[in-house]
């Protein structure tokens, strides 16, 4: 196929459409624009008005083939008709489809017939949805020639030229020539990344920023996740933002692959207009980019005459650009001809390979050609090898002397007595670097210089090391204050309200239940808010929790749970519509699965994120022993030597130990005096916020765990009783179970303020202002008021009035449910009201940490200074 052709598609016949299904045609257009990742459609009125528009999915006819590929056009289609209130089909005047992955004729044909056949409209058009973006491209002024360039998923270009002649590409993939699009710049990115990590491509930012943008830490993890489909494929689009924006922070691979996109839009931009004969004109442009944010600049719109501005880049195979030791030495090299010479560079030559060739001592052959092994006539005979210098071996009885001036292989020995001269003594070993650095220390320390630089350097390293620790112990300390904020705290808040929301959707449903069949609909309402608010939570808390296996398992639990609950709760609401009482038994076992199941694992969670608090609070506000006991080290040290000063030269002050010492001292005193405060602060926001908070939330869960079993009462209506042995045995469960609730709450007495040691007491105690203990004291009243009301209820149900105990329980006044809703306002009055204080209370005791760490550095530079100068100035009369 060329790359240019004339395109024209064909009208569909008569009998192609379904006059019977559709409405009668009009002026009006169905137009539709599917592409890889989505489809908009759009129904239009012969005004130009928008009568209905929807948007689906992709559209993927190689894929799943062009009839389901149509079909799944269908919903769009009678939404659009639904919007413009017609019946049925569009019933369009005209059908404008342009179709992403329609790249040939032949597909065009094909799926004009198919859309044809459906009925949407009188007639039908089918084109590449690159010339939907060349008709936004194009005015409406003069005869419409222009040249679009898509670059989302794939990439594509189409153009118009005079007389309607069109340019386009097949546009299918690499077998057409192409290159880039969103799918191809991820794989390209994943093939230098992995390169990069594995030591055979150059470094790239690629390796590290790929996998992170996942949650891992290695391209060996991210190729796993890949190729054992723990990523769907799908996802690896996410990575060509990326590459962006590495190539955005100046990585020489990713702006390599970018600007290599970037010629490859222009190249098919300038061979369009060359087709079209437009190189001449002023074209109108068009830029499309799902792959990418429009960060390439690399031509002009508008130009008249484009050219290939954007530098050629190597593609795979070909490494960026490596600078060598010369100036001005740049070389594009290929991995397989790196030893190439280039112009100006200094290590173009390899260099020669030489090895060290040892004397050898070749014994004397006598008269019958054996060795003579008299020691006094073994004589040295050079021994050369190719391009090394000549090397000789002494004798044991002479030592040679080279003759001054003469050849660097001549050597001459002396005379002998002719007797084997005795064995050399044995050869010191080498003294080590260490050992003769300590020997020079020690003779430098018995002179009064060398003992001052000594002192000198101690003091500079103790003063220096004070620094370093009192900066590393102050940051890990700020880490967990700020752990306590940001993180744990809202983590353990997030799973106390996954606690309360079940909790609450189980206390809805047994309330919805006792309504009868016609459930209210502020009540299924509240039921599906509770879900969706704990499934928001339960991701949340997946993403956000690190390194804790048992709060996953937990998590993972209740996800696994939550569905089958509810679908408990649909059979029992279904079965109660129809008045069957196997709806009862339902909502018993759903009951029994939130009860048994869905709320311990909660309650786990919350106790996992609740603990892993503590220990950040217990990590925020531990005393920094280390860097306290260094800079009494130092402090001491810079004392001493002050004094052992004063006594050798009766000079009172030395400016530099000064110095010195009054850095130290500051960093000291900020460091003590700033770990009080903030220990202070975040103790403070533990025992009035995180401590309170927790309070606040049990009794809020109980009070919601209280009202569900007060409802499943009357929904068992005693056919739950208590098996075991005790005080309670036979009587109903539920009831039990609320009274039991109702004792934590607010103690075991019937009437007044909550015993003590219950959980709203201890709130009120916990509660350091009159707002605190206010919503309190005012839940307190209300528990109460529903203990009186839930007692006057249960002696109608005992009596056999069912009717006149349920208008006490779920009645619109004067009922157990009016005095519920009144607690949970109150008790989450409390809520909001802690959570805000301890907010306050953490931020100011983080923020006594801020600028600790900068500033001990700092100063413990300042004072490392000062102690050099000041031994440096006792040195200076010394010269």
């Amino acid at each position: 196929m060329g790359l240019t052709q004339s395109v024209s598609t064909p009208s569909p016949s008569p009998s192609s459409a379904s006059p019977s299904s559709a409405a009668p045609p009009d002026g009006s257009v169905l137009a539709i624009d599917a592409g890889n990742s989505k489809t908009d459609v759009a129904l239009i009125g012969p005004d130009g008005s928008v009568l209905g528009a929807a948007r689906g999915g992709g559209f993927r006819p190689p894929v799943v083939g062009a009839e389901r590929a149509v079909a799944s056009l269908a919903p769009l289609v009678e939404e659009v008709a639904r919007q413009a209130g017609r019946s049925g089909a569009a019933g369009a005047g005209h059908v404008s489809a342009c179709l992403a992955n329609v790249d040939l004729p032949s597909e065009e044909e094909e799926l004009t017939g198919v859309l044809a056949e459906r009925g949407w409209g009188a007639t039908v058009t089918v084109a590449n949805d690159t010339f939907a973006l060349l008709r936004a491209g194009v005015g409406d002024d003069g005869e419409p020639t222009g040249v679009s360039v898509v670059c989302g998923a794939g990439i594509n270009c189409a153009g118009i030229g005079h007389g309607g002649r069109v340019a386009r590409f097949p546009a299918i993939g690499r077998i057409s020539g192409d290159w880039g699009g969103g799918g191809y710049l991820s794989e390209e990115a994943l093939w230098w990344g992995a390169r990069a990590e594995d030591g055979r491509g150059e470094p790239t930012e690629l390796a590290r920023a790929l996998p992170a943008h996942f949650g891992l830490t290695t391209m060996y993890e991210l190729i796993e996740a890949l190729h054992l489909g723990r990523l769907e494929p799908g996802r690896r689009h996410e990575l060509t933002p990326v590459l962006f924006a590495v190539a955005g922070a100046g990585d020489g691979i990713a702006r390599a692959i970018v600007e290599r996109q970037a010629e490859e839009v222009v190249t098919m931009a300038v061979v369009a207009l060359g087709r079209l004969d437009l190189l001449g004109e002023e074209p109108r442009w068009c830029w499309a980019a799902g792959c990418s944010r429009p960060a390439i600049r690399c031509w002009t719109t508008g130009s008249a005459n484009c050219s290939r501005s954007a530098p050629r880049r190597p593609s795979r195979g070909w490494s960026p650009r490596r600078r060598c030791s010369a100036p001005r030495c740049w070389a594009w090299t290929a991995p397989a001809r790196r030893n190439r010479r280039t112009p100006g560079c200094a290590r173009t030559t390899p260099r020669p390979m030489t090895r060290k060739v040892e004397p050898k001592v070749l014994p004397k052959r006598n008269e019958k050609g054996r060795e003579d092994r008299d020691p006094n006539k073994i004589q040295a005979r050079p021994v050369t090898s190719p391009g090394a210098a000549v090397h000789t071996a002494a004798t044991p009885t002479a030592t040679p002397t080279r003759n001054p001036g003469q050849g660097g292989g001549l050597v001459s020995y002396p005379p002998t007595t002719g007797r084997a001269a005795p064995p050399p003594a044995p050869a010191a070993p080498p003294r080590t670097a260490w050992a003769e650095g300590l020997d020079r220390a020690r003779a430098a320390a018995t002179t009064e210089p060398g003992r001052l630089r000594v002192i000198g350097a101690v003091l500079a390293a103790l003063v220096v090391a004070f620094g370093a620790v009192t900066a590393w112990q102050v940051s890990d300390r700020q880490t967990a204050a700020d752990a306590v904020a940001e993180r744990s705290q809202p983590l353990s808040a997030d799973a106390a309200q996954i606690y309360r929301s079940l909790a609450d959707a189980d206390t809805t449903a047994t309330g919805g239940f006792l309504a009868g069949g016609q459930e209210p609909p502020q009540v299924r309402q509240r039921f599906v808010r509770d879900i969706d608010t704990a499934s928001k939570l339960l991701v949340r808390a997946a993403a956000n929790t690190e390194g804790s296996s048992s709060a996953r398992d937990e998590i993972r639990k209740i996800n696994q749970l939550l569905p089958v609950y509810t679908g408990l709760i649909d059979s029992a609401r279904a079965n109660n519509r129809q008045g069957l009482p196997l709806g009862g038994a339902y909502l018993r076992y759903a009951n029994d699965t939130m009860r048994d199941k869905l709320l311990p694992a909660a309650g786990r969670l919350y106790q996992a994120e609740t603990a892993r608090l503590g220990e950040d609070y217990e990590d925020a506000e531990a005393w920094p022993w280390v860097a306290i006991a260094t800079g009494l080290v130092a402090l001491g040290a810079l004392g001493w030597a002050q004094r052992r000063e004063f006594h050798r030269t009766n000079r009172v002050l030395n400016r530099g130990l000064l110095t010195a010492t009054a850095a130290s001292t500051v960093v000291m005193l900020w460091l003590v005096v700033g770990h009080a405060v903030a220990s202070t602060q975040l103790s403070d926001s533990d025992d009035h916020g995180a401590k309170s908070l927790q309070v606040l939330n049990e009794a809020r869960i109980d009070s919601l765990r209280a009202r569900a079993d007060e409802n499943l009462t009357l929904v068992a209506r005693g056919a739950v009783v208590v098996d075991e042995d005790g005080a309670n045995k036979g009587k109903d469960a539920y009831d039990v179970s609320y009274g039991s609730r109702m004792s934590a709450l607010v103690g075991k007495a019937s009437g007044g303020r909550p015993s003590d040691g219950s959980l709203l007491d201890k709130a009120r105690a916990l509660a350091d202002d009159d707002e605190g203990r206010e919503p309190v004291e005012k839940a307190g009243d209300r528990i109460r008021e529903w203990q009186v009301r839930h007692k006057a209820a249960r002696t109608a149900d005992d009596a056999g009035d069912y009717r006149k105990a349920l208008t006490k329980v779920i009645g619109a006044k004067d009922s157990t449910g009016e005095s519920f809703d009144a607690v949970d306002s109150q008790l989450a009055k409390a809520l909001d009201h802690e959570q805000r204080e301890f907010q306050q209370a953490a931020d100011d005791g983080r923020g006594a940490f801020t600028a600790m760490a900068l500033g001990a550095g700092v100063l413990a530079v300042l004072g490392a200074a000062g102690a050099v100068l000041g031994i440096g100035r006792r040195l200076s009369e010394y010269r």
